[in-house]
Order: structure tokens, then sequence, then C-alpha cells
């Protein structure tokens, strides 16, 4: 689910880069908008991205790692 997957990146409903106003989701439903939208958010010097099937997450924390980048798991399907 999308709380497991903020938990293991270090946030929750409750606390972390949302929360704190220091991120925000793009959404992405193709791969040739991943590719377009990872070009320009790192031209634009973003250095906290996770990659997930239908979005990008952009971070600006002042107290997580800077110059990472992680992918999402898949959501469990029904």
């Amino acid at each position: 689910s999308d709380v497991i997957a903020a938990q293991s990146m270090g946030g929750s409903r409750t606390s972390g880069e949302h929360v704190a106003g220091e991120a925000m989701d793009i959404k992405c439903s193709t791969s040739e908008e991943h590719f377009f939208m990872l070009r320009a958010v790192y031209a634009a010097g973003f250095r906290r991205v996770g990659v997930a099937k239908t979005f990008l997450h952009l971070g600006v924390s002042r107290t997580l790692a800077h110059d990472v980048l992680w992918l999402y798991p898949p959501r469990e399907t029904a």
C-alpha cells in the first residue's frame, strides 16, 4: 500500500516530506512521460526522487538523504 511504501522511505500519514511541505508527486502514466519528467526534475535540481508506476515523488527534505533514487513496489491487485 502507499502507507507501507511511505513508511519504508521514512514517512507515514502523519509525518514525512509531504506533511512537512517538502515533497510533491507528479503523475506520469507512460515510460515516455517518466523519462521526460526525470530529465526535467534532475535539470531543475531535485535530488530526492521516488519512481512509481503512475507518479514521481520529488522531495526537498532538509533532514533526509539527498542524491537518492528509489522505486516503489508495485501495488498488489486482488
